[in-house]
């Protein structure tokens, strides 16, 4: 019996020591991805190709009128299909980029706020009615 206690006192040992070196091996493989990431930015941002700035800027710059606005767009004319059906889109947005107008649009219809047309109560009378109908 005493050999039995010994025996289950190892592995319990064993297992817990292989417990700690795969959360050991996962934490220095997450470390090593996100140091990778953060070089890569580094590098993006040297060449002048990309700018988190930017990035964190445009994603405010969305306030719930303008995103109203985007479902109401939607609802109207439909998820654009081609190239030419964004430019019905981008009159609605004369001070946006195109690409932010993309980018927002596809986020979210990914999450399907697109589609919530509860978002349209941020909507004026007046807006509401011209993409709404009556």
């Amino acid at each position: 019996s005493i050999m039995i206690k010994m025996e289950k006192s190892a592995r319990g040992k064993k297992e817990k020591e292989a417990m700690l070196n795969r959360k050991k091996k996962e934490l220095r493989q997450a470390s090593a991805l996100n140091k990778a990431k953060k070089e890569m930015e580094r590098a993006a941002v040297a060449a002048g190709c990309w700018d988190p700035k930017e990035i964190q800027n445009s994603a405010k710059n969305w306030d719930k009128t303008a995103i109203a606005r985007l479902v109401a767009v939607n609802y109207k004319y439909g998820f654009p299909q081609e190239e030419g059906d964004w430019d019905l889109w981008a009159e609605a947005f004369p001070r946006k980029k195109r690409s932010d107008l993309l980018k927002m649009a596809n986020k979210m219809k990914a999450s399907g706020a697109l589609y919530d047309l509860g978002l349209l109560d941020a909507l004026s009378a007046e807006e509401t009615k011209i993409y709404m109908g009556s």
